[in-house]
């Protein structure tokens, strides 16, 4: 079995456009990955001439043929190796302050043109997009096409979002952060207001979980630096409840504390 080809967990398969007809153009649109942090995306596409286009004897171009992709433009001449393309693309719209709720959006195109007749060469376009901690899909925005009797280019907008597994993780990590804030807010009131005494070992949990929360924040997926919307929601209130907590059970201690005898 092909990795990511036939099973349903690792990848995403979409046809986004079909020919019927015999003289066309294949392609096979694959991301080969998304860059959030530099805003880009990788794309790969394989091409696969049909009909009249293509030489079956040599593996070339029987004719050649102008290609659009809106950010990347090429020119297969006839007699040419038939190759793929790879090109990056531009994130347009989204912001990774808002993790894990950023947002992307960018967009493609795809037209193909005889150089001889200056006329559009119908295309058959598949999409493969391998799971990663994001979503990428692509939908077809009819209002960006261009068809007229010469020329037919398909537009596509691309959304991209995080997953519903990291929405989850981090809903998990944010609980799991704000029960252990709790928790030692718990010790820090017994022992300043109702004069609970601890043992000695438990004097420096909060001084530990404060060093450990950058670390528990981190196991959630391409987290970046701090300051994202989950750190609003719990990672910076946790880590300042917490440093107050642990100065209130370190001072109720020395005010307890007496020279031994």
């Amino acid at each position: 079995m092909e990795y990511g080809k036939e099973d349903g967990l690792k990848s995403t398969d979409t046809l986004l456009s079909y020919d019927e007809s015999g003289e066309n153009i294949f392609m096979n649109l694959r991301v080969l990955y998304t860059d959030l942090v530099k805003r880009s995306m990788k794309v790969y596409i394989a091409i696969l001439p049909n009909g009249a286009y293509f030489n079956e004897s040599d593996f070339t171009w029987n004719k050649t043929v102008e290609f659009q992709f809106l950010h990347k433009s090429l020119v297969a001449k006839k007699g040419s190796t038939i190759e793929p393309v790879t090109f990056e693309i531009p994130l347009q719209t989204g912001n990774l302050k808002d993790y894990p709720f950023d947002k992307y959006t960018s967009d493609i195109a795809f037209a193909a043109t005889d150089n001889s007749t200056k006329k559009s060469i119908p295309l058959t376009i598949y999409s493969n997009v391998y799971k990663q901690s994001i979503s990428t899909k692509f939908i077809r925005d009819r209002t960006g096409d261009l068809e007229t009797a010469d020329e037919n280019l398909q537009y596509y907008i691309i959304n991209i979002k995080r997953t519903n597994i990291v929405y989850a993780f981090c809903f998990f990590i944010s609980v799991v952060t704000w029960g252990l804030t709790i928790l030692v807010l718990n010790i820090g009131f017994d022992c300043m207001f109702f004069k609970r005494e601890i043992p000695p070992t438990l004097l420096s949990v909060g001084i530990v979980m404060l060093f450990a929360m950058p670390t528990l924040r981190k196991t959630q997926p391409d987290i970046p630096d701090i300051g994202c919307a989950i750190d609003f929601l719990c990672f910076i209130w946790c880590e300042v409840l917490i440093g107050i907590a642990s100065c209130m059970v370190l001072y109720s201690w020395l005010l307890r504390w007496k020279v031994p005898v």
